[in-house]
């Protein structure tokens, strides 16, 4: 089973091993510089972003402003954020709020109140091709009551392809407060257990199974965006209570006789291994729960203020490592080839902002692809050359002329030319030919042969759950003005998706399938094994065809 566990970056670390190792995920909290590199090592890979920013949830609450009036306002001030890093999908909002216990009326009016907030933010997230993480409720908070209240907000989770976010920390160990290990039971007698359970650590089945299974909500996708060690406040007499370096000299004294792992009771007594196998103890109970996308450790890279937490460069990163890399399924490295990418250009990628058509941008569907139809009207330049525009939020790879030539290829591979265009761009004559839906779409072509992927990773998958894949596409593949080819091999194309240890594609489509000169709607089903997936598409030409020109529109990743 595919390990949870993941690191959390606040700056100055190196993810690289941990992503190569086969992490899920990503957390970036204010340090947003290591996306590009992270999914040139795992296109699959989740990342999700924070932006650090002081608000005052409960005050706002209080003051009587509309919360969908507050969400609009946190939006655009963070808008700026999410367009200067189109790579990262998904979004947190505030962090750590809190309500007040169940028993003061007050917290259950905050608590809908903020139930509104998160989903008027899910809801505006979508309009832009993102998606949200509502909630980042700090350690054993809120209320279990006040759960009934938040339900609106998961709802639009669950409509919205969004998260719900939580935080689980513990101490002195990880499996405090759940189970027996209860503060009851501190003198030795067994008069409380909370079964499979916990207060902090695994709260999340008791939100889980007493709420959201019983609204029906239960496959709302869980990313605990923050875990590890830190101050609780109920702990036994005499241990420890803080970070997990706080713990090491309680850690020395105690003997490990009721652990639930054997480690401390054994020969070897490494502190920084103990919370290693800690943290793997609570991944393989998060590996029971299919629902759990990922778990943030807190943290790797930091600081000052949190140096107490930090794992980086530490016995506790190299054990963890090793358990993901020990937990991915075997054949996850046996990836197919990909055409060789580009390198990356330094710096922030420069954006071109494509003018809008004669009609309004069409308002995206429901749709796990962000900017599906590329209706943001928005790209980047893959190169220096800037003859490569790809679409905001998605990825570009193409063949080099290394790259072996299929059987009577007229030439080695060239470097294909890639436009985002509006309908401005064409003639009225042909506007409605070239155009699928909406008033943008991308455009391929070359001087000599070429192929050429655009993928996007998406995240938040049901495991053995059958999503379709599909893609419009108009092959102009013209020979001299206005003859079109009459050989079908003038023009390929497939639709991939991919996920760890997993593969499938639709075939090469010639001419044949899609006929030259009209759209053709192409699909895939793809059932995952785990919560993410890559999806392309892919053109291939092997002739030098400089008045052909392909045209991809209106794609779609959605339950089949």
């Amino acid at each position: 089973m595919p390990s949870k566990l993941c690191p959390h970056f606040l700056g100055n670390a190196d993810l690289a091993r941990f992503v190569e190792a086969g992490c899920p995920a990503v957390k970036l909290a204010g340090v947003f510089g290591e996306a590009e590199a992270l999914l040139a090592l795992r296109p699959d890979l989740l990342l999700i972003g924070r932006v650090v920013e002081p608000i005052d949830v409960l005050a706002e609450a209080d003051a009587g402003q509309a919360p969908e009036v507050s969400a609009r306002a946190f939006l655009d001030r963070q808008r700026e954020q999410y367009q200067r890093n189109p790579l990262i999908k998904v979004w947190e909002g505030p962090n750590e709020p809190t309500f007040g216990p169940a028993t003061d009326p007050a917290g259950m009016r905050r608590m809908a109140w903020y139930a509104a907030f998160e989903a008027e933010r899910l809801r505006l997230l979508h309009e832009l091709g993102l998606r949200g993480v509502v909630g980042n409720f700090p350690t054993g908070s809120p209320d279990l009551p006040l759960w009934t209240a938040f339900l609106p907000a998961l709802d639009a989770a669950e409509r919205l392809q969004g998260f719900l976010g939580l935080h689980e920390y513990s101490s002195p160990f990880m499996w405090s407060l759940t189970g027996r290990y209860q503060t009851a039971n501190c003198g030795g007698a067994l008069v409380a257990d909370e079964g499979d359970t916990g207060w902090t650590t695994l709260r999340y089945r008791k939100v889980y199974r007493q709420f959201l299974a019983l609204n029906g909500l239960d496959e709302v996708p869980l990313l605990i965006t923050e875990c590890g060690l830190d101050r609780i406040g109920a702990v036994c007499p005499g241990q420890s209570d803080g970070a997990w370096r706080d713990h090491i000299g309680y850690w020395n004294s105690y003997d490990g006789a009721q652990d639930p792992i054997d480690y401390w009771r054994g020969p070897e007594r490494d502190a920084e291994r103990y919370y290693a196998e800690q943290l793997i103890w609570y991944d393989r109970e998060l590996q029971k729960d299919p629902f759990v996308v990922a778990a943030a450790v807190f943290t790797v890279g930091s600081t000052e203020p949190w140096r107490p937490f930090e794992i980086a460069g530490t016995r506790v990163a190299d054990a963890l490592i090793e358990h993901i890399r020990a937990s991915r399924p075997a054949a996850m490295a046996a990836r197919p080839t990909l055409p060789p990418r580009e390198p990356p250009p330094a710096g922030e990628p420069e954006r071109v902002v494509v003018p809008p058509g004669t009609g309004p941008a069409r308002p995206p569907a429901a749709n796990l692809l962000a900017n599906a139809g590329f209706e943001e009207g928005q790209a980047y330049f893959a190169d220096e050359t800037r003859e490569r525009a790809v679409p905001a939020g998605w990825r570009l790879a193409y063949a080099g002329p290394d790259e072996a030539p299929e059987a009577d290829q007229a030439a080695p591979y060239g470097r294909p030319i890639t436009v985002l265009i509006n309908n401005r761009a064409v003639t009225a004559a042909d506007r409605n030919r070239i155009f699928a839906g909406g008033a943008y779409c991308w455009k391929v072509c070359g001087t000599q042969p070429f192929r050429v992927r655009l993928w996007q990773a998406v995240a938040g998958l049901e495991a053995g759950r059958t999503y379709r894949f599909a893609v419009s596409l108009l092959p102009d593949v013209f020979i001299s003005p206005g003859v079109y080819a009459g050989e079908p091999l003038s023009s390929e194309v497939r639709l991939v998706a991919e996920a760890p240890g997993q593969a499938a594609d639709s075939g090469w489509r010639t001419g044949r399938e899609t006929p030259f000169g009209q759209y053709t709607r192409l699909t895939l089903d793809f059932t995952p094994a785990g919560a993410s997936a890559t999806f392309a598409v892919e053109v291939r030409c092997r002739s030098r065809l400089p008045l052909a020109a392909w045209y991809i529109d209106e794609l779609s990743a959605a339950p089949a």
